[in-house]
């Protein structure tokens, strides 16, 4: 009996944390719309150079703020049972990543993105939603690669399915991460990086393959039906 109401504390005691976590995240998503917006209205101006990459700092920040609260969120509803909700249309894949390929370019200006397709037909997909998957990706190997090479997102249509594939080079993952990379607060490395999120980023990708039918396979590569 003391080890079920235990048990229960503890639950309860979690499920709260996860619901503040929600509440908070979600909380913030206003303040730094606004901060993002302002910063924006201002480079339109003519500014100092020095200005100018002030702004660009304050931008880039805020960006960088809104990926971790969306990983918070997607952690929150995850954890609590509700899943990740996808809403499913038809789309070229190709076509769509070229797209989300292109606005990363802009988002990870320091890095060299690549994209190649192999094969046609069209997908199944929540675009929203993959392309938060591919930016994730990106931005692991950004943080974690070797920026003097280049990162390749791959599109393919195999069996049916549709399957996404970054690859970057850099360090190889130590083999005792492989089995537990996916796992929410898993980094591959301790290293410092000013793209680094909370953790949460291979986890919400393989909860958002597995809401498609699909799973999230290795480090830099998820498959989709």
């Amino acid at each position: 009996p003391q080890l079920n109401l235990a048990y229960e504390k503890a639950k309860r005691r979690a499920s709260f944390a996860e619901q503040m976590v929600a509440i908070v995240s979600h909380d913030l998503k206003n303040p730094l719309t606004a901060i993002k917006m302002a910063s924006d209205i201002l480079a339109r101006e003519q500014r100092t150079a020095k200005e100018t990459k002030m702004l660009g700092h304050i931008s880039q920040s805020a960006e960088r703020a809104e990926r971790m609260i969306a990983d918070l969120l997607d952690f929150a509803l995850a954890r609590v049972g509700r899943g990740i909700g996808i809403s499913l249309t038809s789309l070229d894949l190709h076509s769509f990543v070229i797209q989300s390929v292109d606005e990363l370019r802009v988002a990870f200006p320091e890095a060299t993105l690549l994209h190649q397709s192999i094969g046609t037909g069209s997908a199944h997909l929540d675009a929203d939603r993959v392309q938060q998957i591919i930016g994730n990706l990106v931005a692991n190997s950004v943080a974690y690669g070797d920026l003097q090479q280049p990162i390749t997102i791959t599109s393919r249509m195999e069996d049916d399915q549709a399957v996404v594939s970054v690859q970057n080079h850099g360090p190889v993952i130590p083999e005792s991460l492989m089995a537990i990379l996916f796992e929410p607060m898993t980094r591959g490395t301790e290293a410092d990086s000013e793209v680094r999120s909370v953790g949460l980023g291979l986890f919400i990708v393989r909860e958002i393959a597995k809401a498609h039918g699909g799973d999230a396979v290795s480090y830099t590569h998820l498959t989709l039906p």
